[in-house]
């Protein structure tokens, strides 16, 4: 469509230092706030800075533009703008998912919809000065230039007098910290750990390639998607991250002190910081220890510092290492590298090391394109601009369940692991895919056709994540609550209806692509609906635009295919009435005396259901009676095993070895023994902050202050050694 935005504007009360990001400065524009010059009160000040005016600027694709912004703000120019209490439940009581001193996490509930998001909630009198709100901005404008499987999606920005609230994709698997905790001997398989590990090079390659570093990858930044054993890990937490050009120097000291690179304590780096934070992680995920402390260890953190800057390490616990393959523990020696011209110089070459390759050719299975994802992009080129346009505005409404099908087949055409497709990849895809397949041979010119169609503006090289959604929604389970969500971001002022202007504001315009063209595009697509509103697109216009089709009840004759050929009904409201025998599993307990089963299984009068019901409760007090017993007596031979076994001897170095097996002769001793470590070992590692004031770090060279420890805490361990 060719189409580009050019707006991006954030407004503050008192002219502020634009922060040169050399080829990203187009992307914050500080203005001054002229009538807030007049207030007096700091705290006032603070709470009426806006964020009401950030005009997210789209580059190459929608994924800026289609995030709704919402502000109540007395200086916001949308007067309308409503709370978002107005759009959410659970803001203030819904299940806390994490927190931090600027404000919480909770999971909240759309209204409309019944999908539930997670929503961080930022106080605004916490943040402190114009440094906090510039990375509060930073980090809004980052989150909204992202697309990415692998990188947790930031839906909509909502602004009250005193907070901010980023309503984010809900990732329900937890954090990787708490999986790590959950495995035996808490440590993943080298298989897994290559999987975990491909899936963060991805991620990192992608922001880099954007020209953003993230500077705090730790195990707390990243989350599972779902509960499944093989699901997706997602990025999370921009808010220390930083545009950056190559060859650019940066000093500013953030990070987490288990994960900091040596170089940025001395206060000289650039990206490669991310490396080797990817190198800490795989060490940790393979053994479940740290190479350097700084985890929740006894060590103090200016030890940790010191461990850093001499950058050596060891591989113990031995008894777990010695199962780790040489080309893993090269991996890690590659990334680990003091001097970072030595190190791994981008996540493309460490994709590309002998390791990830293996592990990732085990993994994969199939190299060739669902037929079904082959058929959709063939048809999706036949679409009109305003229906590719809204297809991939409602892309963004879906959640992870919805298009959980589609990430193998994006990897698929993403061979080179950019998180990205170019043209080249899906040529060779395609064309592979189609000689394999039934749909017959493509030709060159048919495969730039489809690229043409998916990719958003004509000067982009490549697809990203939600254009390919946009072009394969057959396989995502759509339903009616997706298309309200649509449709209510493309009215973002709440009129009922979808204007051209709603449209200009979402497309924008450059001299390239003239504000007649839109209009045209937008005239020729609403022309269909026969009986549309003249002032816009109303919510059945929108449907049956989306299912391919006009009042009248015809097809569209434009698309060989339609929403409605796999349009389903969201689910229907769970009936209370309805017998469900796993829910006896949950009912109160009741008298399961051995007359009382004897009298109920000879009743007649008393259901199979009702009867199983009871034997099964039964059953499960005596297995719970049994497991509580056991655990009892494990427990006190564990304590007297360590009660009467040799001390472990201290063995200077980072990790702390394990007690010599040597020690009992009882194999069960043995085992005893490895159980009662482990419980040590989970004990020593606890979640960190992003905060390296214990690491001796300059107070000038602090993070943002949203960021920083509360004063009490500060005048606590002051002249003292932190330990995390």
């Amino acid at each position: 469509m060719g189409c580009s935005q050019s707006k991006a504007v954030v407004q503050l009360e008192k002219p502020v230092q634009k922060q040169t990001y050399n080829d990203k400065s187009e992307l914050i524009n500080l203005k001054t706030e002229a009538e807030a010059s007049n207030d007096t009160d700091t705290g006032m000040n603070l709470s009426r800075r806006s964020l009401s005016s950030l005009n997210l600027k789209m580059g190459d694709s929608l994924s800026s533009a289609v995030i709704h912004i919402e502000s109540i703000n007395t200086s916001s120019d949308n007067p309308y703008g409503k709370p978002i209490e107005h759009f959410y439940d659970g803001i203030y009581d819904g299940k806390i998912l994490g927190s931090g001193i600027s404000g919480i996490v909770r999971e909240c509930t759309h209204k409309k919809t019944g999908h539930k998001y997670a929503v961080k909630c930022l106080d605004l009198d916490k943040i402190g000065d114009e440094k906090g709100l510039e990375y509060l901005k930073s980090e809004i404008l980052i989150m909204s230039e992202l697309d990415h499987p692998s990188i947790v999606r930031l839906e909509e920005v909502y602004e009250s007098h005193n907070e901010i609230y980023l309503v984010q994709e809900l990732c329900h698997g937890g954090e990787l910290f708490d999986k790590l905790e959950d495995q035996e001997d808490y440590h993943y398989s080298e298989g897994e750990c290559a999987r975990l590990v491909k899936q963060m090079l991805s991620s990192v390659r992608y922001i880099h390639s954007k020209g953003i570093v993230h500077r705090d990858l730790k195990l707390e930044n990243f989350l599972f998607s779902t509960k499944d054993n093989d699901s997706e890990l997602k990025l999370i937490d921009f808010g220390l991250s930083k545009y950056f050009v190559e060859g650019e120097v940066i000093s500013e000291a953030v990070g987490t002190p288990y994960t900091i690179a040596p170089e940025t304590i001395e206060g000289r780096y650039n990206e490669r910081v991310d490396l080797w934070a990817i190198g800490v992680i795989t060490y940790l995920l393979l053994s479940g220890e740290t190479p350097f402390g700084g985890a929740g260890g006894e060590e103090p953190l200016w030890e940790v510092r010191n461990n850093i800057l001499s950058g050596k390490y060891r591989f113990e616990p031995e008894y777990i290492w010695e199962k780790v393959s040489d080309s893993a523990k090269d991996f890690i020696n590659q990334l680990l590298v003091l001097d970072p011209e030595k190190r791994m110089s981008s996540a493309e070459e460490a994709q590309q090391h002998p390791w990830v390759v293996e592990w990732s050719e085990k993994s994969q299975s199939d190299t060739l394109l669902s037929p079904n994802v082959m058929k959709n992009l063939i048809e999706f080129k036949g679409y009109g601009d305003m229906r590719k346009l809204l297809c991939e505005v409602l892309s963004f409404t879906l959640l992870p369940d919805q298009i959980q099908d589609l990430k193998k087949e994006f990897e698929i055409l993403d061979v080179d692991g950019s998180g990205e497709i170019t043209l080249e990849s899906l040529k060779k895809v395609l064309i592979e895919s189609a000689h394999a397949g039934s749909l017959g041979a493509l030709m060159d010119e048919e495969v730039e056709d489809i690229f043409n169609a998916m990719r958003f503006k004509e000067t982009q090289t490549t697809i990203r994540w939600h254009e390919f959604i946009a072009a394969s929604l057959s396989l995502c389970r759509v339903d009616d609550r997706n298309l309200r969500i649509a449709f209510d971001r493309l009215d973002s002022d709440h009129k009922g209806y979808i204007s051209l202007d709603n449209v200009m504001n979402l497309i924008g315009y450059a001299e390239e692509c003239k504000k007649g063209a839109i209009r045209q595009m937008y005239e020729n697509e609403i022309s269909t609906g026969g009986e549309s509103k003249e002032e816009g697109i109303t919510y059945e216009d929108f449907v049956l635009l989306m299912k391919g089709q006009t009042k009248n009840g015809m097809k569209d004759s434009r698309s060989t295919a339609s929403l409605q050929d796999y349009f389903i009904e969201p689910p229907e409201p769970r009936n209370p009435h309805r017998i469900n025998a796993n829910i006896a599993v949950n009912l109160p307990e009741h008298d399961h005396s051995d007359a009382n089963l004897e009298s109920l299984l000879h009743d007649e009068h008393h259901s199979n259901l009702e009867v199983n019901r009871n034997l099964y409760r039964s059953h499960r007090q005596m297995r719970i009676c049994v497991l509580e017993a056991t655990k009892r007596f494990e427990d006190m031979q564990t304590r007297r095993s360590v009660t009467h076994g040799k001390p472990k001897p201290k063995v200077a170095g980072l990790v702390a070895s394990h007690i010599a097996e040597s020690q009992f002769t009882s194999p069960w001793h043995q085992v005893t023994m490895k159980r009662a470590e482990k419980k040590q070992r989970k004990a020593r590692r606890t979640k960190t902050k992003s905060d390296l004031a214990g690491m001796g770090i300059g107070p000038s060279d602090e993070p943002a202050p949203r960021r920083r420890r509360s004063s009490e805490m500060n005048r606590i361990t002051e002249g003292h050694d932190v330990s995390w």
